[in-house]
């Protein structure tokens, strides 16, 4: 496939009396867009902000982050089989991308924090949104300071806030978030239409060189199916997909081009751009031949399964033949196995592998870097543990329809814990930490 990705980059990003890009800067216009978000009547409240590198703010309770895109030209559409979007296959032709910037959906949701036990009236000492707690913390992006380590913190960020109705099921609200982030994104790519890039790359792996060895990107995708069901909207999508499944082949560029989409515990940004795979793409042809990503699920529920999940991704790598994988990590406990056995199973048929991963983490630092280590996990690239701050106070904080509680505006404490790294959740090596601080 062949895909020409145009880069429009933004340097700043205004409100104004129109929504357009004009050699750098994007305007928007404010009421427009936050009309078109409103138009969904399941989103009772919304708020329209702007993020930017260096300021003093944070930006909690992010739900997706993504970079607008639009393809310029044919049928296919952008991050397709979300919410009733086309399922045309993507990863040629002609896309725009409005780069170094993204939109973010941020949940203000009084319905999710009923689920856990929480209201508005509870006292001071109950955790709840916009206070210290597992399902908060670690949901923010510095903009600046010590804790500006994740991409986004050096990306210009329109934040939607969205307050859904309350009683909607996990799936139909995923779905409604969705919708509402992906009609934004839309908005502000279409402004780049008719337009000359000022970048643009060409990514073409239609042609394999015989002499050189074949490279396949093998990685790892929770599915919530079994808390929300085999049809929700909920958790990360292949073409709209979130079930349990064996393992997807997809071409490169599908993968650059938007098949493959997060909400939730994963985002959409580091699918698109993704560091494994434009380097694969970029080395195709001069001293390997990138053949295809292989997307295994995890959260199967024995062992059984967990074992033939990673046989048929080794096996599919096999058929395309490849002679070496860099194979990565999805989410840590029981996905973590998932993921090894993917490692397992290559291996045992001969096919090389370098794995991906972030490391295990605690307050004491005993915990081993890997929860489990088989023989045949040979070759290993740290992403590093995560563990980072303390957080520095700032002056503004992104978030809340209504506004947020003044203790985000303090400092933040070290993040640790098992899943302290999902503040940073770089399974791809995106992160801007360097060897030391890992």
């Amino acid at each position: 496939m062949r895909l020409e990705l145009d880069t429009f980059p933004v340097t700043d990003i205004v409100f104004g009396s129109r929504t357009a890009y004009d050699n750098g800067i994007l305007e928007l216009n404010h009421d427009e867009l936050l009309s078109s978000v409103m138009a969904e009547s399941n989103i009772v409240a919304a708020k329209l902000e702007i993020g930017k590198p260096g300021q003093s703010t944070r930006i909690i309770n992010y739900y997706d982050i993504l970079e607008p895109r639009v393809k310029a030209g044919g049928q296919s559409a952008t991050y397709p089989g979300r919410s009733g979007r086309p399922v045309d296959t993507v990863g040629a032709g002609r896309t725009h991308r409005l780069g170094g910037t993204t939109v973010m959906s941020l949940v203000d949701d009084p319905s999710e924090w009923a689920a856990r036990g929480w209201s508005l009236d509870q006292p001071e000492d109950v955790p709840r949104p916009g206070r210290r707690n597992v399902w908060s913390f670690q949901r923010f992006v510095d903009m600046s300071g010590a804790g500006a380590v994740l991409p986004y913190a050096a990306t210009h960020n329109v934040c939607l806030t969205m307050r859904p109705k309350e009683g909607l099921d996990s799936g139909n609200r995923a779905d409604i978030l969705h919708s509402a982030l992906l009609r934004l994104s839309d908005k502000l790519a279409e402004t780049t239409l008719g337009l000359e890039p000022p970048e643009a790359e060409v990514f073409d792996l239609t042609t394999k060189d015989p002499s050189l060895p074949g490279v396949v990107f093998s990685c790892h995708l929770a599915s919530m199916e079994a808390g929300v069901g085999p049809r929700s909207a909920s958790g990360t999508a292949i073409y709209g997909v979130t079930r349990l499944s064996a393992p997807w082949v997809l071409g490169p560029t599908e993968m650059m081009d938007g098949a493959v989409t997060g909400g939730g515990a994963h985002v959409t940004w580091p699918f698109t751009n993704n560091p494994v795979v434009e380097g694969l793409c970029r080395r195709h042809g001069t001293s390997i031949n990138f053949l295809g990503c292989i997307i295994g699920r995890t959260n199967w529920g024995g062992e059984e399964e967990m074992r033939l999940a990673g046989s048929r991704a080794a096996q599919a790598a096999k058929l395309l033949g490849a002679q070496g994988a860099i194979i990565t990590n999805d989410v840590r406990g029981r996905r973590f196995v998932d993921s090894v056995r993917t490692v397992q199973a290559y291996e045992q048929l001969g096919i090389n592998t370098v794995f991906l991963s972030e490391e295990e983490d605690n307050e004491d630092g005993n915990a081993p870097p890997f929860l489990y280590h088989p023989p045949e996990m040979t070759a290993v690239v740290s992403t590093g543990t995560g563990t980072i701050g303390p957080f520095p106070p700032v002056d503004r904080v992104i978030g809340g329809v209504e506004g947020v509680d003044p203790a985000w505006c303090d400092e933040q404490p070290y993040i640790h814990g098992r899943y302290g790294a999902a503040h940073v959740r770089d399974h791809y090596g995106v992160g801007r930490q360097s060897c030391i601080d890992y």
